[in-house]
């Protein structure tokens, strides 16, 4: 990037050769004599700052700088006036005109290097500020479209994949065994992506704080039971069992209640003990164990394996993972937002001789 380009604007060629010897070096100077041509070098040329007198004849700076602000292309170069006038009067018009900034004569150089330093350094943050502003806006827009494309374009198609072999089953001819298998096997895939969909949605929602939480009472204990069962019937952990420690019974029940949502539970939790099962080794049990603290209910999840030590700091963070070729880095970190957003909390503990435990603490009341 070359230097910045300084404008200086008086019709007095004395002045126009001190800003010249002032500035050059430091910045590219370019002068002009007249309110008029200074007009036509802002709109055809590059202008970082001008340095605009005020009494000019036929076009004053005044005239200059209004031209300058009502219009698109030039409204953003910052303009100083440089004026043998020090009338506060004076001041406050070019101010008011849009002036960032206003220098009497005779020019004492330090000041006025200080000043445009100042004023170049103002437009540069106020240019990254509005790029940022930009790349915001855009990033706004393209969540807007993945939320569309997600609500409406894919879930379009799933409909079709959902109710299509039920479709089929109902037709006339008979469908065998293992047409029939295979049919059940489309539709729990197709429910697995919308449920896929819908969670991704769900998250987005919870980072951005729009998502809205509608509470119920649930009872944990046949929540764990469906997790774990569905976990150990669709994915294979060579070895590991998963053992749900339920309370004892207490009054002839062993219900455990919770504040929350049942569907963002359910993916919590699974998205835990996943975890805890994946981690294990053959001959390995992963204890999972509801419970009451006071006026809270608690998961207690415990395997034998350590978390690397070097994501210990970071277990809960996005994208964090380790020793996982297809892993995501969002099991965790997606299981801790729907703690957080349903009023609870997840920690964890990892150590050698008592491997490694994860604690999820919901509202109960």
């Amino acid at each position: 990037m070359g230097k910045p380009r300084i404008l200086a604007v008086d019709d007095d060629r004395t002045n126009l050769r001190l800003f010249e010897l002032t500035l050059r070096g430091e910045y590219d100077v370019l002068s002009s004599s007249s309110g008029a041509e200074a007009v036509a070098i802002c709109i055809s040329e590059h202008v970082d700052l001008v340095l605009l007198d005020i009494m000019m004849p036929e076009v004053d700076g005044y005239q200059v700088c209004r031209f300058l602000k009502e219009h698109e292309k030039t409204r953003n170069i910052p303009v100083i006036f440089v004026s043998a006038r020090d009338e506060v009067y004076d001041e406050t018009a070019g101010l008011d005109l849009g002036a960032v900034d206003y220098i009497t004569k005779p020019i004492v150089r330090a000041t006025m290097k200080a000043r445009i330093r100042t004023h170049l350094s103002l437009k540069k943050a106020r240019e990254e500020l509005e790029k940022k502003n930009e790349l915001l806006e855009e990033y706004a827009r393209l969540r807007d479209d993945v939320e569309r494309i997600t609500r409406h374009d894919l879930k379009g198609p799933l409909n079709a994949i959902i109710n299509l072999p039920w479709l089929i089953t109902a037709e006339p001819t008979p469908v065998s065994a293992r047409q029939k298998e295979m049919l059940d096997l489309i539709t729990e895939a197709g429910y697995r992506m919308l449920n896929m969909i819908n969670s991704s949605l769900d998250m987005y929602k919870m980072e951005t704080g729009t998502y809205v939480f509608a509470p119920n009472r649930v009872d944990i204990v046949p929540l764990l039971r469906r997790v774990i069962g569905d976990l150990t019937a669709h994915h294979s952990f060579p070895g590991v069992t998963c053992e749900l420690v339920e309370p004892p019974a207490g009054g002839g029940t062993r219900e455990v209640f919770f504040l929350g949502e049942e569907f963002l539970s359910y993916t919590m939790l699974s998205n835990l003990i996943h975890n805890a099962l994946e981690a294990s080794a053959p001959g390995e049990t992963v204890r999972v164990s509801p419970a009451y603290q006071g006026e809270a209910t608690t998961v207690a999840i415990h395997n034998h394996a350590l978390v690397p030590a070097a994501i210990r700091g970071t277990f809960f963070d996005k994208y964090v993972t380790a020793g996982k070729a297809k892993g995501t880095g969002l099991g965790t970190y997606s299981a801790r937002l729907i703690a957080r957003t349903q009023g609870g909390d997840i920690v964890m503990a990892s150590s050698e001789g008592q491997g490694t435990l994860v604690t999820v603490t919901l509202p109960s009341r």
